[in-house]
């Protein structure tokens, strides 16, 4: 629900089984039921990981990530676009944040216990364009937005809460927002310029 400010690992939100779009949702739920069994049945050390949105090199820059899709319109000097209304909240952490976190979840989580992975600084689509342009110096032009927002709903909203991360294994966000998405931006840039030259 969009009034959750950050979703933590005990929220039961229902999913619609008769809806197709619920496939990557309920395969998820499926998989940690299957592994919790197994620990169960077998004495099997079962870690959980909830990986939420992520930035970074190798990302793609043409699939349906936001983050990805504005960074490939900065490195091309294109208008962003917005397939939406732009008001959606979500929040991204870096790759090198993601692999510390895998491997403290992997070492030292307890077994069965899920741990979000995920930045929990929330971020609205638009605003990511406008932190994509000034990382990239570029001139922020205003996006192509697909769509209104509706008056009076609240954005949707999709951002950890990571206080388990944090108070079980001691985790933090190493990269901030605008490091990271300098960082995967010169990625790219640098991966362009070698696979032309």
């Amino acid at each position: 629900p969009n009034e959750v400010e950050r979703v933590t690992e005990e929220f039961n939100c229902a999913v619609q089984l008769m809806q197709p779009n619920s496939a990557y949702a309920l395969g998820k739920m499926v998989m940690e039921w299957q592994a919790a069994v197994q620990a169960t049945e077998t004495g099997l050390n079962c870690k959980i990981a909830r990986v939420f949105a992520q930035v970074g090199p190798t990302m793609a820059l043409d699939k349906h990530f936001a983050v990805g899709n504005f960074l490939a319109d900065a490195i091309h000097g294109r208008q962003f676009r917005i397939a939406g209304d732009g008001t959606p909240l979500r929040s991204y952490m870096y790759a090198t944040d993601l692999v510390i976190w895998l491997l403290a979840i992997l070492v030292r989580g307890r077994t069965c216990t899920p741990y979000n992975v995920g930045s929990d600084q929330p971020i609205s689509i638009i605003e990511l364009t406008k932190h994509i342009a000034a990382v990239a110096n570029i001139a922020y032009l205003t996006p192509d937005i697909l769509n209104k927002p509706e008056n009076g709903l609240a954005p949707n909203r999709y951002v950890p809460d990571i206080t388990r991360a944090r108070t079980d294994l001691g985790l933090e966000i190493a990269v901030g927002i605008d490091e990271a998405l300098t960082r995967s931006l010169h990625w790219n840039l640098n991966s362009l310029k070698e696979d032309s030259g």
